[in-house]
């Protein structure tokens, strides 16, 4: 999914509402920090604001690869052809992390994913609020149910916690698909030291 963006081929998701989001919250931020770290240019509009954006994600993508996470691995997160094993600007995870087993093994993950960041980068992560199931077809899939609290716990007991923001919208639970009571984005940038 993310491969077919990075080639922008007609059939892929489109990410526009999560940019908008996210140059919302900055533009909320803009007064109390400064932007240089997010964005190296003001556009005009959000059109071309949320453009820059793909555009400084997509090239970050091309030129770093992306690499596959397996939080259920305990030898390695991620597996690297390189030693030492490369930092990253940024780590972002949309709908994944719920397939920890447990709230403790959540936050090893964060901790873990910290550890992968350069100082000053950005752990960005989408999930959902209090999910024990969901279902694809006729087969019902656990996942791990976590509270708005533990996930912004788990960041904090991390250390990722400079300019820590975190984003939810309540959302009924609809029994016929999943007990999800919410959507969530939480993102923060590690300490520069």
């Amino acid at each position: 999914m993310v491969q077919d963006w990075i080639d922008k081929k007609p059939t892929a998701h489109n990410w526009k509402a999560f940019f908008n989001s996210i140059i919302q919250m900055h533009d909320n931020e803009q007064q109390e920090a400064s932007s240089a770290a997010i964005t190296k240019t003001v556009a005009t509009n959000n059109n071309d604001r949320e453009e820059q954006w793909e555009e400084q994600l997509r090239l970050a993508l091309r030129e770093g690869g992306l690499f596959l996470c397996d939080v259920n691995n305990d030898e390695s997160l991620v597996s690297f052809d390189f030693d030492p094993p490369p930092q990253f600007d940024m780590i972002y995870s949309s709908l994944c992390l719920e397939v920890c087993k447990t709230v403790e093994h959540f936050k090893q993950t964060i901790k873990r994913l910290e550890r992968l960041l350069k100082p000053g980068g950005l752990l960005l992560v989408n999930g959902v609020t209090n999910k024990s199931y969901y279902h694809v077809g006729n087969k019902i899939i656990y996942s791990l149910s976590i509270s708005a609290k533990q996930v912004s716990q788990a960041f904090e007991d991390a250390g990722i916690t400079d300019n820590l923001k975190f984003i939810s919208k309540p959302r009924k639970p609809n029994l016929k698909c999943d007990d999800c009571e919410g959507l969530y984005t939480i993102f923060a940038f590690k300490p520069s030291k």
